[in-house]
């Protein structure tokens, strides 16, 4: 079964990007993923760590970002 964010998370991701400046960094601890936010509506990822539980993160937090309407920048 393929994860998807809970209401709760949904809810938490809708209030923190939202308020995070432009140009703010998201370093979720212990996670190995930095992204910095570029606009309004998208994330640049600025860091992963060489790790297989950061990629599973960054999948995680990259659909988290996706159901609260923002996009990752390549």
């Amino acid at each position: 079964m393929e994860w998807e964010p809970s209401e709760g998370l949904v809810a938490w991701g809708n209030q923190h990007f939202g308020k995070m400046p432009v140009g703010g960094v998201w370093a979720p601890d212990d996670s190995g993923v930095q992204y910095q936010k570029l606009n309004h509506t998208s994330f640049v990822l600025i860091f992963l760590l060489d790790n297989p539980l950061a990629q599973e993160y960054h999948e995680k937090f990259t659909k988290l970002m996706a159901v609260c309407g923002y996009t990752l920048a390549d």
